[in-house]
């Protein structure tokens, strides 16, 4: 009986746990957009303060928003308070698919083998962003179009590059992680075979990066690093800026972390 005494004195003692107010990023905004095709799609926005520039803001588009804004807009707040004189203020656009099957397709062009399904859509989905999100984000959140990059992880990297050959104009500066070269190597070549003539005057640059453990993968013998420094001395040969990194220690999964911190500095460096 008395310990039934103390077990109820105890619980009654314990504070009431009570619902607390959902937590979020700091000058932020969300927003969902309908492609022509009827895809739903979710922007999540990191908005700079105070009244934009002459030219308008600079922007980072970055893809799998639902896994890597959280980081760049926290890394940004960091960032702007210990090294406001090196950076300017601008907006972090995130994209977020429905789902990861579409995200698979939105960010890859067609499969060159047959063990890799449900690929094929970046051409659509470039479309989309280029007729759509650009135009229409661009206008509302009066962005400088000399000054947007775009960053995108495996998949996400893979769509980096292919924008770039496809139509390197679209963006100053274009930020690769970890691209899944394995899925699509001879669109590529043709791609990077093309781009001399499809340069203007002049041509972005190319942050492109690895992490030094990635080995292996869908594609079996694929060597990460080797692959990237072969990418980057290709893309080098045809005109552009490309500053290649990899990074020590990290593998597929958490390189994209360290490259977003390479990444920003230079995206909105001032």
């Amino acid at each position: 009986m008395v310990i039934r005494v103390a077990l109820l004195l105890a619980l009654v003692a314990i504070p009431a746990v009570t619902q607390a107010e959902s937590w979020s990023i700091a000058a932020s905004d969300v927003r969902d957009v309908r492609a022509a095709d009827g895809t739903a799609y979710r922007i999540i926005l990191r908005r700079p303060s105070g009244e934009p520039p002459a030219g308008g803001w600079p922007s980072l588009w970055l893809l799998d928003g639902d896994q890597n804004f959280a980081t760049a807009a926290d890394y940004y707040a960091r960032l702007n308070r210990f090294a406001a004189k090196t950076v300017s203020d601008g907006y972090i656009i995130a994209i977020i698919p429905p789902d990861m099957k579409r995200r698979n397709f939105d960010y890859t062009p067609p499969a060159e083998d047959d063990r890799f399904q449900g690929l094929g859509g970046a051409a659509a989905f470039r479309k989309f962003v280029t007729a759509q999100l650009l135009p229409s984000l661009g206008k509302e959140l009066q962005l400088d179009p000399s000054r947007r990059s775009l960053m995108g992880h495996s998949h996400g990297g893979l769509f980096v590059i292919d924008t770039l050959l496809a139509d390197p104009g679209l963006f100053r500066t274009y930020v690769a992680s970890s691209p899944s070269l394995w899925a699509a190597p001879n669109h590529l070549e043709g791609g990077i075979a093309a781009l001399p003539r499809r340069l203007g005057a002049s041509a972005p640059s190319v942050i492109l990066t690895v992490g030094t453990q990635e080995k292996g993968g869908p594609a079996g013998a694929f060597d990460g690093v080797a692959a990237n420094r072969a990418l980057a001395e290709k893309l080098s040969a045809s005109g552009l800026k490309v500053r290649f990194r990899p990074l020590e220690n990290e593998n597929h999964g958490s390189a994209v972390l360290p490259a977003i911190g390479q990444a920003l500095p230079e995206v909105f460096a001032r």
